[in-house]
């Protein structure tokens, strides 16, 4: 290819045509117009894509708080960043945390019943083994038992079935 025939490339080409010292149509000049717009949409399109990919970001950042005090650091952040996804991750932040501390009350919780449990049947048993505690058939221990564990706030555990047993199930199987 001769060089008086290769191609002007297209950055060359734009500046041409947009020079405003350069004479030009009516539909020259609409073209130019109708650039200038496009471009500078595409420029507000190139803006809010990166302020979006910061909202998403700060979504990111919220989820992954799992303490109250990491979630308050995690939403301090710019007003431009907050959107309706983040109150929504906010919110099941919130929730995540709430059931973590509700898990860990509960555990507390049961770590102290079980406690209780087993000092009242070592101090159940070693009474029985003086002689100071008598019972008259299974009954009267399901009887005892159920006034213990309610006091307790215990419910029996069903190895086979593994899931609680309720006071009046005990109370039926020790019946003769």
């Amino acid at each position: 290819m001769s060089e008086s025939k290769r191609a002007t490339p297209p950055a060359e080409l734009e500046r041409l045509f947009m020079d405003p010292t350069r004479p030009k149509s009516e539909a020259e000049h609409w073209a130019v117009r109708e650039i200038e717009k496009h471009k500078a949409e595409v420029e507000r399109l190139r803006w809010a894509l990166e302020v979006e990919g910061l909202r998403l970001a700060a979504c990111d950042v919220v989820a992954m708080a799992d303490t109250p005090e990491s979630a308050d650091r995690a939403r301090q952040m710019q007003s431009g960043l907050r959107s309706a996804a983040l109150s929504s991750v906010e919110r099941r932040v919130d929730e995540v945390i709430a059931l973590r501390a509700e898990n860990e009350r509960l555990r507390a919780e049961r770590d102290a019943l079980r406690s209780s449990a087993r000092e009242f049947l070592t101090t159940l048993g070693a009474a029985m083994k003086t002689g100071k505690f008598h019972m008259n058939g299974s009954a009267d221990m399901c009887h005892f038992v159920r006034q213990a564990m309610q006091k307790l706030d215990v419910l029996a555990f069903d190895r086979e079935e593994k899931r609680p047993v309720g006071l009046e199930r005990l109370h039926e199987e020790a019946k003769p």
